[in-house]
This record gives structure tokens, C-alpha cells and sequence, in this order.
């Protein structure tokens, strides 16, 4: 799919396909292009696999608009013994398991219950770990970023969301595969990684 077209109307961002079809996505989940005026949106140039605005840094890929979903609102949150679980104004329930997060997993009872909540997730402050509530009802897909981070608890995910300048919650949903950052994206956060190891290495 590739956007030919796109508008913007109060906090969502419209595109039409080669095909004429009409997709949409929130942008709340790009706090930059949120920010931005009515000039600096109209600025943008039409990639092989994405939208690039260059005045604000911002990209969105075209499959991510294939992810129509409307935010969630969680009404309750809880812990367990090996689990987090939200409850969302739908009555719906689920959870994520902490042995799939090293931090979570390894923190103590007293870090766990230490958390923050915004409209997108859950943040641990002590911990520097971010949960996104749509992460909550995707099935684990197991994506390159999903590998590393997975593989290497020491990286810090929220401290490279930081490092790129986007928000935490966005990333956290490109290393689940939720949403799907465009291929200039992927660069920077590859080069930012390998930025950090040479970092480590000559400490």
C-alpha cells in the first residue's frame, strides 16, 4: 500500500491509497506532528515506504495506517504474582506477563507497584520500562527489534526512544510490531544502538 494523499482533521491524520480507499490513524501517537502548525504539516515528502516531515523529524510508514484502531481507555489497573492486567472501559481484560519484560521481571514488588499512566500505557519510572495498553491484545510478534531488545535486557528501550527524540510509547509498539517504523526510521534506531555499544566499549 503507499498513501498518494493525505489531511488532517482535529487529532487524526487521513490518507488515501493508490486505490482510493481512506485510511486514518491518531495522532497522538506522534506528539511532534501533534505539536506542529498547520505549515509545518503541509511540509512533508512521500518516500518508498513512508511520509518524512523534515522541519519536526517525523515519519510515519504507510503500513501504519493500515492500523486503524481507536485509542483504549483503561478504567482499572492491577498487579498479580506474574502479571499486570488493565481492564478498559469495555469491560475487556488482559495481561502481560513480567518474565517477558527483563525488568519488569526482575524488579522488585515495591518497583512494580511504582508506575505512572498516561492515555497511551504504563510507565515504571524506576525501572525506565513502558507498556503500551494496545500491546496488551496484540499477539507477540517477533520482530527484529523485538529479538534485541529480548536478547539484550541491558538496552535501555525508553532511554533510546529518548536519544531519537520520539515518544516512548510509539517505540515500545514498533519493537512489539504493532506499528511498523518506515525504513529511515530503522536506520536511526539501528545506528543509535550501535552508538550506544561503542559508547559501552570504551568505557
Amino acid at each position: 500500500m503507499k498513501i498518494k494523499e493525505i489531511w488532517f482533521e482535529k487529532d487524526q491524520i487521513y490518507g488515501r491509497d493508490e486505490n482510493g480507499q481512506v485510511h486514518s490513524q491518531s495522532l497522538l501517537w506522534y506528539p511532534r506532528l501533534k505539536a506542529a502548525s498547520a505549515t509545518e504539516r503541509e511540509k512533508y515528502t512521500i518516500g518508498l515506504d513512508g511520509l518524512h516531515w523534515r522541519n519536526v523529524d517525523e515519519d510515519i510508514s504507510f503500513e501504519s495506517f493500515l492500523y486503524d484502531i481507536e485509542m483504549i481507555t483503561v478504567t482499572k489497573i492491577w498487579l498479580t504474582e506474574d502479571a499486570v492486567w488493565i481492564r478498559t472501559s469495555e469491560g475487556k481484560e488482559a495481561c502481560e506477563y513480567y518474565v517477558d519484560y527483563p525488568r519488569l521481571r526482575y524488579a522488585t514488588p515495591e518497583q512494580r507497584s511504582n508506575y505512572e499512566t498516561d492515555e497511551y500505557g504504563i510507565h515504571w519510572p524506576d525501572i525506565d520500562e513502558d507498556l503500551s495498553y494496545e500491546g496488551f491484545f496484540q499477539s507477540k510478534q517477533q520482530t527484529d527489534l523485538y529479538r534485541i531488545f529480548m536478547s539484550h535486557p541491558e538496552l535501555n528501550a525508553s532511554a533510546v526512544a529518548r536519544r531519537l527524540g520520539i515518544s516512548q510509547s510509539l517505540f515500545a509498539q514498533y519493537i512489539s510490531g504493532f506499528k511498523k517504523p518506515s525504513q529511515k526510521r530503522l536506520e536511526e534506531i539501528y545506528a543509535t544502538i550501535r552508538q550506544i555499544g561503542k559508547e559501552l566499549m570504551a568505557v
